[in-house]
């Protein structure tokens, strides 16, 4: 009974023991830093060049060959020398016998020694643009002996005939022709408007959110017990 009493003092003394150091332990406090992080959002605003799409209106140039119709005019031979061929007595008076006692020669057929050939060709611009025309005019015989008379250039306006001119002298017995060669009509520039689509670019303020993670330094304390604790 005794040794009971004694085993329950010695606890008694223990737990008070205990106690006592852990008052002490949660009393005595050291200090310590407490370092605690957090994101902070911070908006940058920076200036850019932004790619645009943009419409704009344009011309779409491309040449084609001219409509246009050619064909020869009157072609005329003007008479520039006669000779006659064929002459006749005529009686200018006569007596009272009925005799002629006056008459005169008059020429009763001609022929032609010398023409002049007038050369006429039209052309009509039949499209709706101005163009030029060029070519070479000849005349030719009828062995196929060709003869330059002049170069031609000339202004085409639309839908109006334009009128070539040449002449050549020749005599009866080598007839000439009209002939031209090297004919060319320059095309002509048509234009449609179209609509085209280009990039620019344009100065455009974005702004961006960027997180940034800071910390912060606490001085604290803390006692020996939680220490021990953990």
């Amino acid at each position: 009974m005794k040794k009971s009493k004694n085993n329950e003092k010695t606890i008694l003394y223990a737990a008070i023991t205990v106690l006592v150091v852990i008052i002490i332990l949660s009393a005595i406090k050291i200090p310590y830093t407490d370092i605690t992080s957090y994101t902070e959002k911070t908006p940058t605003t920076e200036t850019k060049n932004i790619p645009v799409k943009e419409k704009y209106q344009t011309e779409d140039c491309y040449e084609q060959n001219t409509t246009y119709s050619l064909e020869w005019g009157n072609i005329e031979r003007e008479c520039l020398k006669q000779e006659c061929i064929k002459t006749s007595q005529i009686c200018l008076a006569m007596n009272e016998f009925g005799n002629c006692v006056k008459s005169s020669e008059i020429c009763e057929s001609y022929k032609c020694q010398e023409y002049k050939l007038n050369c006429r060709l039209e052309i009509i611009n039949e499209d709706t643009e101005q163009t030029e025309l060029r070519l070479d005019a000849y005349v030719i015989n009828k062995n196929k002996a060709k003869t330059f008379i002049k170069k031609v250039e000339t202004n085409l306006s639309t839908n109006m005939p334009q009128i070539i001119l040449w002449q050549y002298n020749h005599s009866y017995d080598n007839v000439y022709n009209c002939w031209y060669t090297n004919l060319t009509v320059q095309n002509i520039t048509k234009c449609d408007q179209i609509t085209k689509i280009k990039t620019i670019y344009k100065q455009q303020n974005i702004t961006t959110i960027n997180e940034i993670e800071k910390i912060i330094q606490t001085k604290s304390y803390k006692s020996i017990l939680n220490y021990i604790l953990g």
